[in-house]
């Protein structure tokens, strides 16, 4: 990519261009890429039934666990 950069810059002549230090813009370029490689996977991350149905009743599992405990309890005495 420097020498590209060179080339273009030096029009004909790319030993008279100095050099320019790329390694900011590859950092910023693989940032990106794993960025969009993360976005990706999120999107098509398997979402459970289960829960969904949690976020949505949250009560419903706090009474269910409240109640199996009660009949535990109960059995047990």
């Amino acid at each position: 990519m420097a020498d590209i950069d060179r080339q273009l810059r030096g029009k004909g002549y790319p030993k008279k261009v100095t050099l320019k230090n790329v390694s900011s813009e590859i950092q910023n370029m693989d940032k990106f890429i794993d960025n969009k490689i993360n976005d990706e996977l999120a999107m098509h991350k398997k979402k459970h039934w289960i829960n969904e149905f949690y976020k949505e009743h949250p009560f419903l599992f706090w009474l269910i666990t409240l109640l199996f405990s009660t009949i535990v309890t109960i059995a047990i005495a």
